[in-house]
């Protein structure tokens, strides 16, 4: 079972002047994987808390369990409340200097390159589901792989020769056209990525929700 260790790095006012979110960073611990961690940041609206131009860190850590749901505040809870004293060496009732919120072109970008590193699961006709992350190694396997594919294609070879490991470690058998078909797919969507993060970057102001608001990305 994931472990997670929640750590608050910031709080900000919107222009405003209002309190708008918190900028928070997850590391995730597998006790089957000692030594093995993936950490994750982002940020977490507060503005569904109706917190207003400052606030204690009781208020804070209430806005921030209100948008996790009880069931998955309740083993965090301490360790946020920890985490607010220690960075802020705040007493219960002290307020939190905040600054105003910008979003600029660099949070969007790690938005996307998180995105990309997730990848997706293409359906290849013929054969089925096939997970991809979007990182420059398997980018260049993929590539390297497209070229034999289309060797073999010349050849004449029909057969399921290729060999390739998703990002779930599951090995597939390919034929060459299924192979092309893969990364054809897989470069669309890294390309319809991209666009996404351009036109989230020409926004100005670019939105609040740029993360998280799924119509901004494919």
């Amino acid at each position: 079972m994931l472990q997670t260790n929640w750590h608050i790095k910031r709080v900000w006012k919107n222009p405003s002047n209002v309190l708008e979110q918190v900028e928070f960073e997850a590391e995730f611990t597998d006790p089957d994987f000692p030594g093995e961690k993936s950490v994750h940041s982002g940020l977490m609206p507060l503005t569904a808390a109706g917190l207003s131009t400052e606030a204690t860190r009781e208020q804070i850590i209430d806005g921030i369990s209100a948008q996790f749901g009880t069931d998955s505040w309740t083993g965090i809870e301490n360790f946020h409340r920890h985490q607010l004293a220690f960075r802020y060496g705040l007493n219960t009732n002290e307020p939190i200097a905040v600054d105003t919120v910008v979003i600029s072109a660099a949070h969007v970008d790690i938005e996307h390159d998180r995105r990309a590193a997730i990848g997706k699961t293409f359906t290849i006709a013929g054969y089925g589901d096939i997970p991809l992350e979007g990182s420059l190694r398997t980018q260049a396997v993929l590539l390297a792989l497209k070229d034999t594919a289309r060797d073999l294609l010349a050849a004449g070879v029909a057969a399921p020769v290729l060999f390739f490991t998703d990002r779930d470690n599951v090995d597939h058998n390919l034929t060459a056209a299924q192979v092309i078909d893969l990364v054809n797919a897989g470069k669309a969507f890294m390309q319809t990525l991209h666009e996404a993060k351009r036109a989230l970057k020409a926004m100005d102001p670019v939105p609040l929700d740029y993360a998280t608001n799924a119509e901004y990305w494919p």
